[in-house]
């Protein structure tokens, strides 16, 4: 794997690239946001949301990683999700609803091992808060660190 000169930085910032229903099987429309301004990004949102919806994002490791760094949109139509590393969950309670829009940085040590090869993190949506609109999960990428 390529590193870059940033201690402990990998070359790998993904979108996700699959969404689910929650049944796990059934596949749903990953949709794009608008082209991104000086403000804002584009973003994968789902054109259906819906509790349990599940993105996947896939990345090959060399197996020494331990943390996720995501990159998402916080809103007042966004849901809480909780973090799967290969089908295992890893974490839980990340609530997206905020009063004013906002851009988020989170970066996650990861409870659950990633494996040499290719590893999927799956993000699920698991209810939302009281005072938000929707299930939205607004996610510009992630990357993988050790």
């Amino acid at each position: 794997m390529i590193k870059n000169s940033i201690q402990g930085i990998k070359i790998t910032f993904n979108l996700p690239s699959r969404l689910y229903a929650n049944d796990g099987t059934t596949l749903k429309v990953l949709q794009y946001s608008e082209t991104p301004t000086a403000t804002t990004k584009t973003y994968s949102i789902q054109q259906t949301p819906a509790n349990g919806d599940r993105f996947q994002i896939f990345f090959v490791c060399d197996g020494t990683e331990t943390k996720l760094e995501l990159g998402n949109r916080k809103d007042v139509d966004c849901g809480i999700f909780d973090l799967y590393v290969n089908g295992v969950l890893d974490s839980s309670g990340y609530d997206d609803y905020i009063a004013v829009l906002e851009e988020v940085y989170r970066e996650i040590t990861l409870t659950q091992p990633i494996k040499k090869g290719l590893n999927t993190i799956e993000l699920r949506v698991n209810s939302k808060n009281v005072a938000s609109s929707n299930y939205k999960l607004k996610i510009w990428g992630a990357s993988i660190q050790w």
